[in-house]
Order: structure tokens, then C-alpha cells, then sequence
């Protein structure tokens, strides 16, 4: 799978596209899923208890995006080799503590998911450099991240963040973060320290009237030094 680490969205070129509804500051991701009938649900099931048989310790790609999931599956963590985790578009609250033993996972999508905030643990994987955490409930930054520095690319689309922690700037290598549609008044200065920083997305949230224009012109350098002050 080609990976473009300026967008986490590329890393699933080949998997469903993410459906949404942006209109007036609003953000509301479409669940086709709760309409379907009985015979669909069981069809999934069955789809997804096949897909989870065929896990081993090669498997290196897992798409389970819409699978009425409430929880990660154990069988996952059987997938040593595992580098593309999709599970978009569940009910999952949370992660597990395994999580950290796939160390050689890459990419994890949890857009539209119901977590609230990751463990510690995964900080163990060490090679992850994108993750998307897209309209989730979110009790703030997940500061775990900040200690990620493999990471390239960061999805908080819609996730009712009121603030960024400082230490965001350890993210030496962050390429692509995405703050869209959040409650941000204020950001950290430290912003400008990030050298890889290439995108920066602001919008939609009700910062001071001078960065919510840079936000929008897309002048990544003006925008950083506003944020200076």
C-alpha cells in the first residue's frame, strides 16, 4: 500500500471513503450502517468473523471500517507483522493495552469511533507515523501522542478540543495536523518549532480574527508567526 504521510486519509486509498456532512460549523459523519436491515447486520458478521479466522502473524493490513464493533478484537493482536490498521466508523470506547505490542503498526484509523482517550501503551509502537482520530469524544489532546515522535501525521478533525499542549513541539517530525472544527481559543506558541510542519488545518474554530484569516488563506509561515505573536 503507497503511503502519502501528508495525509493520513491516503494511507487508505483502497479502503471506503470517510462520508461527511460539513456545513455551518457542523460536523456529522454518516453511519449508513444503523439503517440496514437484519440480514445485512448478520451478512456483516459474518464478513467480519471471516476476516478475523484469516489473522496470523503475517498479516500486515486489517480493514474492519463499519463492523458494529463495541471493542477491538483480541484476534488482532496476533498480527505481528501488522502495519495498516483500520477500524473507522465503530462503537469502540476504547483501546486495548495490547495495542502497544504490534510494534510494527504504521497507520491507525479510528475516525468516527467513541474514544475518549488512548493508553499509554501505545507509545510502544514505535513505527507509528499516522493516526486519525476524526469525530471521536475526545477528554482533550491525547499528550501520549506528543511522545510519539515517529509520527508524520495527526487527524482531530471534530473532536471538541479546547486546547493543544506545549509539548507538541516534540513532534519533530509532525508533517500534517489537522484541527478542523475543534474549540480552540488559543494555541501554543510552540508550534513554530515543529521544522517539518507542512500543514497546519485551523479552521472552524473560534480562535482571534487574525489567525482564523490565516487559517483560511493557507499561509502555513504567516499563520505560525501570528500564532507567535
Amino acid at each position: 500500500m503507497q503511503q502519502n504521510l501528508f495525509s493520513f486519509r491516503d494511507v487508505y486509498s483502497k479502503m471506503p471513503a470517510r462520508e461527511k456532512l460539513r456545513t455551518a460549523g457542523v460536523n456529522c459523519s454518516i453511519r449508513n450502517w444503523k439503517s440496514t436491515s437484519i440480514f445485512g447486520t448478520l451478512l456483516m458478521l459474518k464478513k467480519t468473523q471471516k476476516l478475523l479466522s484469516t489473522i496470523n502473524p503475517g498479516t500486515t493490513e486489517i480493514d474492519l471500517q463499519s463492523s458494529r464493533l463495541t471493542e477491538v478484537p483480541a484476534e488482532i493482536r496476533a498480527a505481528s507483522a501488522l502495519k495498516h490498521l483500520n477500524l473507522a466508523n465503530n462503537e469502540i470506547a476504547e483501546l486495548p493495552a495490547w495495542i502497544g505490542d504490534l510494534k510494527n503498526l504504521e497507520s491507525l484509523c479510528l475516525f468516527t469511533c467513541q474514544i475518549k482517550e488512548l493508553p499509554a501503551e501505545i507509545q510502544k509502537c514505535t513505527k507509528l507515523n499516522a493516526i486519525d482520530l476524526t469525530n471521536n469524544p475526545l477528554l482533550g489532546f491525547p499528550t501520549v501522542l506528543t511522545k510519539m515522535t515517529a509520527i508524520e501525521a495527526i487527524d482531530l478533525f471534530g473532536c471538541e478540543l479546547e486546547s493543544i499542549p506545549a509539548e507538541i513541539s516534540d513532534l519533530i517530525n509532525l508533517k500534517r495536523l489537522d484541527l478542523e472544527f475543534n474549540k480552540l481559543t488559543r494555541l501554543p506558541t510552540t508550534l513554530e518549532r515543529l521544522p517539518k510542519l507542512a500543514e497546519l488545518n485551523l479552521k472552524a474554530n473560534p480562535l482571534p480574527r487574525e489567525i482564523q484569516f490565516l487559517a483560511n488563506s493557507q499561509d502555513l509561515s504567516k499563520l505560525l508567526r501570528a500564532i507567535r505573536g
